[in-house]
């Protein structure tokens, strides 16, 4: 049987990878209308909070049950200035937890302490488990740096010990918003692959292969059509706004870090960017996924269907 443990899990793979991936034809690219934009990604240095959302039901095969999970992450990010190579450092840390699934209802700024069992607390109620989460994982600063190409990737998490429960915990939760880690540059990595090489305009379609590969599912590789659908004059600049569709499937029959097998994997998913033209920041990013998955885990094979609602909001302070 699939543990609801292992669902969880994978629900938070399936989000790190919906921003770069529905089946329809084939459309011609087009560059647009006048005027036309270079698209980039960057992220100037400066004080970020980060808001992450995410929307997930997830139903086993056979015995497996179903999980449905409402998720937001608030979090701190600081930019430093880059270096001579052209690297950004950067310090993430938690603000805030919120999580409702299955009956639980856990936000780290309201705990109640009398839900919480005083012998064996994080073992007898997920409530008291999701409170040791937050306590192991509230005083940690996560490391990362920032390249040219986009790449946000982990450094160090300092305040846990590398390869411990706390630390996998940690890489799970930010993968799921956006950061990469040895072997992928991350969500804004990925959308700086899928920008176009040369300037387009309003009504632009174009194709783009996103090279990243996925460590934990063992997919690499697929293409994305995009749209610029509008550009709009604000106060912190030109924003414009592109919608993405695209699909994946593949069978990797890859072992992942956390010891399940991934069979198949196959997912359909449309998404929308908010990008700051001017200083190239990633204003906002949401994506639909549907997705089916074939897995063993401990031996024993399982399908899985997830639907899963994503956002990614980076607001300056």
């Amino acid at each position: 049987m699939t543990t609801r443990k292992h669902i969880f899990i994978l629900m938070l793979l399936a989000a790190s990878l919906a921003t770069t991936s529905c089946g329809k034809a084939r459309r011609e690219d087009t560059p647009g209308a006048d005027p036309r934009y270079a698209l980039r990604t960057d992220t100037p240095p400066g004080d970020y909070e980060i808001a992450f959302t995410m929307l997930s039901t997830t139903v086993a095969s056979g015995n497996g049950g179903s999980v449905r999970v409402d998720m937001a992450i608030t979090m701190n990010l600081e930019v430093d200035p880059a270096d001579a190579d052209g690297v950004k450092r950067a310090v993430l840390s938690f603000i805030r937890l919120k999580i409702d699934t299955n009956g639980t209802h856990f936000d780290s700024a309201a705990i109640d302490e009398s839900r919480i069992p005083k012998m064996f607390p994080t073992e007898t109620t997920a409530y008291g488990g999701l409170t040791k989460l937050w306590r192991d994982i509230e005083p940690i600063r996560i490391i990362v740096a920032m390249g040219e190409d986009g790449s946000q990737r982990i450094l160090a998490i300092e305040g846990a010990n590398d390869g411990s429960a706390v630390a996998e915990k940690v890489r799970s939760l930010i993968s799921s918003a956006g950061f990469g880690d040895d072997s992928s540059g991350g969500a804004v990595h990925d959308m700086a692959e899928m920008l176009p090489p040369v300037p387009v305009g309003v009504g632009a379609i174009w194709h783009s292969n996103i090279t990243t590969t996925d460590s934990d599912l063992g997919v690499s590789g697929y293409e994305v059509e995009c749209e610029l659908m509008a550009v709009e004059d604000t106060p912190e600049g030109k924003i414009a706004t592109i919608e993405y569709t695209g699909d994946i499937s593949a069978k990797p029959n890859h072992t992942n870090r956390k010891g399940m097998r991934i069979k198949k994997v196959d997912m359909d998913i449309q998404g929308t960017i908010l990008l700051n033209i001017d200083t190239g920041l990633l204003v906002d990013t949401s994506a639909k996924v549907v997705s089916k998955l074939k897995v063993v885990v401990r031996g024993k094979s399982s399908k899985l269907s997830m639907n899963i609602a994503t956002d990614l909001l980076t607001r300056r302070r």
